[in-house]
């Protein structure tokens, strides 16, 4: 026996794709619906996360020493020798003769050592990182199937196939791009921008504050292309939901579209539909050609900024050339931590818009519920 059970107030009901797009087209990124895909799927495997957690710290420390190693290098073996001499000596023992030219080679032994241990803990990561995202898009999509299996006729009526369609495929594809390159990514770049910026106090705080006063210039760029770069990326994807909409329900109907001969007209509809979906795809690509260039511009900005307050500072004895030259190799490792933030930035509204539609097709709550002792005949 069966009970009709309402939708709850509260509650998104899908009715059909068209509406869909109408009401969420300009929002920013909806961070309830990242809360319930990290909680509700990605915690599910709770070993693997911690993983990915310890091997994207692992490779923002690696990440970070290679660059310390070749300032320390240069500071210890060419600026000041007579350190590398008392520390091969007194702490090495006379392991390693006290030249200039052993010390080199040794930091260079040392960095090119860091840097094997970086691609071992990165292979490792990408291994964790994929295997997380494949667990994650397999239960979304059986979850997926048996929710629509469960819906009552009456949305079947309201919605076209293809747009339940594209929920399982573009729409799963996006979240599994999110899971595997969005969220592990920006983990390990956000440490290393920390640690960055820690070792650049250290080094030398008046240059590294000059340094960070462009961060209010960059907070404006950011915010002011952040939702730009949202609402086109969000277009682009129900762009290509129309397009599988389309041709799903064209193949279905492929019997009538004969019969009265609308082969032309059928072309002629889905060729409006890619255009309008490679408008979609140019808009959101100038967009993103605008701002990274802007990003770009900072960086030369910032060297110009190191070569002159830096050197003034060097020449005035307050710091050391090889340290001015140590700024150069981290603020450059520095500056792209940060602007892999605006690449993830891009590439996490893409997914964020195929994340909006999918979660909200699960809120869809079936009226027709069979009451617990109920079984199937």
């Amino acid at each position: 026996m069966s009970q009709i059970t309402p939708p709850a107030t509260n509650t998104l009901v899908v009715t059909s794709g068209e509406a869909e797009e109408r009401g969420e087209r300009t929002r920013p990124i909806d961070w309830e619906i990242c809360r319930r895909l990290f909680v509700d799927y990605m915690w599910r495997y709770p070993k693997l996360q911690m993983i990915i957690i310890g091997y994207a710290a692992a490779l923002a420390i690696i990440n970070t020493l290679i660059p310390v190693l070749l300032t320390t290098t240069l500071s210890w073996a060419i600026d000041v020798p007579e350190r590398w001499q008392n520390f091969s000596t007194n702490v090495l023992g006379g392991l390693i003769p006290p030249t200039m030219t052993a010390g080199v080679i040794t930091g260079a032994v040392l960095a090119a050592f860091a840097a094997g241990l970086y691609y071992a803990a990165m292979r490792l990561r990408i291994y964790a990182v994929n295997r997380l995202s494949e667990n994650v898009v397999h239960d979304l999509r059986c979850d997926i199937f048996n929710h629509v299996q469960r819906l009552h006729m009456a949305f079947f009526d309201r919605t076209k196939m293809g747009w339940i369609l594209s929920r399982g495929t573009s729409d799963v594809n996006a979240i599994r791009h999110a899971v595997a390159q969005v969220i592990p990514r920006t983990l390990l770049h956000t440490i290393e921008t920390v640690l960055f910026l820690s070792i650049m106090l250290y080094m030398d705080v008046p240059l590294t504050l000059v340094l960070m006063l462009l961060g209010p210039a960059f907070w404006f760029v950011n915010t002011w292309f952040r939702k730009r770069v949202g609402d086109a990326y969000r277009q682009v994807q129900f762009s290509m939901s129309r397009i599988t909409a389309n041709l799903a329900e064209t193949v279905a109907g492929i019997r009538v579209t004969q019969s009265y001969a609308r082969e032309e007209l059928n072309t002629t509809l889905f060729r409006n539909l890619c255009l309008d979906h490679r408008k979609s795809n140019m808009r959101a690509a100038k967009i993103h050609g605008t701002y990274i260039p802007i990003l770009d511009f900072f960086n030369q900005l910032v060297v110009a900024i190191i070569v002159g307050f830096g050197g003034w500072r060097a020449l005035n004895g307050d710091i050391s050339w090889p340290e001015v030259l140590g700024f150069l190799f981290f603020t450059g490792r520095f500056f792209i931590a940060i602007q892999v933030h605006p690449h993830k930035k891009k590439t996490n509204h893409h997914p964020n818009a195929g994340r909006e539609p999918n979660l909200k097709h699960h809120d869809t709550h079936p009226q027709g519920v069979d009451t617990p002792p109920a079984q199937p005949h």
